[in-house]
């Protein structure tokens, strides 16, 4: 009778013990809103981790963890074979599922109880630190709170509207020239959703629109020939990345000689250029303003190789040859690199009217490209 009695109470403590720790972890989810909050908003996970911790028992914890360290070691593996915008998908998609997981728990037995909420809650934590780490190594976070950052993520729809308001801006340049170029094919993350696919589409058709800008203004601005235009003709190759970073351009070129090795000209070879597409609705917006930068930039490598240089270019007389420069004779820091960077820096910002000092050595330049831009 009395080992009956026993058992009774023990399963009545164990009962009041469960319900406890269901109503507490309840409760702790109601206060911070946990099935309606969203992955960039959360700051609740080690207080609930703590709670479990101390409220449920400890081999339930122990042996969670085990199961912890297996799983975080199998999503490492499959993780680090997908590409960045890949994993930042699919951490928020597991996130978003093991979130909706937690409602229906309630009714599992306690022990079992703690140790899944103690799993879930445990990867919801490392999934959206990974996220938000994918983040920052992209330079989608940049100084805004975390709401304008959902928001810039999230509204998808904007970012269609400010692409379409930038390429029909654009659109008059497309019937002015006959120009193609090649899209490396852009991440699969973007064919898993239609509104993502748009945004991606539409951004490579404002990068060719740009492009198109840059072309017709060097033309109009009698920098460029339709020689030029034809020799660049399918050579500007754009490699669309998901990051926040600046781009990249690789103007690549070769001497061609004749057969006892006498110079006779150049080939462009091709024009890589890194396009980085920011899902951050701010940062989308200086997009174009940034790739027309570039274009300008690789374009003026062009125009070094064929035709500045042909007439024995002293620019290099400036800063290079033998000369001493300060930095503030240089109109931007990559422009320190070498001769021919500092060359289509110079250029760029002078065209675009962005030189951001003056000094002697900087007028020496500027008056170099005056028999161009008259």
């Amino acid at each position: 009778m009395k080992k009956v009695l026993f058992c009774l109470l023990w399963m009545l403590f164990t009962w009041v013990s469960y319900a406890s720790v269901v109503q507490e972890i309840s409760s702790l989810e109601d206060s911070y809103s946990v099935l309606t909050s969203d992955i960039y908003l959360i700051n609740y996970y080690d207080d609930i981790l703590d709670w479990i911790q101390v409220s449920c028992p400890a081999q339930s914890i122990e042996s969670s963890e085990k199961y912890i360290q297996q799983l975080t070691r199998s999503l490492e593996g499959r993780y680090n074979a997908l590409s960045l915008a890949i994993q930042l998908n699919e951490s928020l998609n597991l996130h978003n599922k093991l979130m909706r997981a937690q409602s229906r728990l309630n009714k599992i037995w306690w022990e079992h109880y703690c140790a899944l909420k103690y799993i879930l809650y445990s990867m919801q934590s490392r999934l959206r630190d990974h996220h938000i780490q994918i983040m920052e190594s992209t330079g989608i976070i940049k100084d805004f709170d975390w709401f304008e950052l959902w928001w810039a993520i999230h509204w998808k729809e904007a970012k269609i509207e400010l692409l379409d308001f930038y390429i029909n801006e654009l659109l008059p340049y497309k019937q002015q020239l006959w120009f193609e170029l090649n899209f490396k094919t852009w991440d699969e993350f973007y064919t898993n959703d239609s509104t993502w696919q748009k945004v991606w589409d539409k951004s490579q058709e404002l990068m060719k629109l740009t492009l198109y800008k840059a072309m017709v203004e060097l033309k109009n601005a009698w920098l460029f020939t339709d020689t030029d235009i034809q020799e660049l003709n399918w050579k500007f190759l754009l490699n669309m990345h998901l990051s926040c970073n600046s781009f990249h351009g690789n103007y690549k070129v070769t001497e061609t000689l004749d057969p006892y090795n006498n110079h006779i000209g150049y080939r462009t070879e091709e024009v890589p250029l890194d396009v980085n597409v920011c899902w951050n609705y701010f940062l989308l917006n200086e997009l174009p303003y940034h790739f027309y930068k570039i274009v300008i930039h690789e374009m003026w490598h062009h125009f070094y190789y064929f035709h500045d240089r042909l007439g024995n270019s002293d620019f290099e007389n400036i800063c290079w040859q033998g000369s001493v420069c300060a930095q503030t004779d240089f109109v931007s820091i990559y422009a320190q690199s070498n001769p021919i960077e500092d060359y289509a820096e110079h250029f760029m910002h002078r065209f675009l009217r962005i030189i951001p000092y003056t000094s002697g050595k900087i007028t020496e330049k500027t008056k170099h490209f005056e028999s161009f831009t008259q």
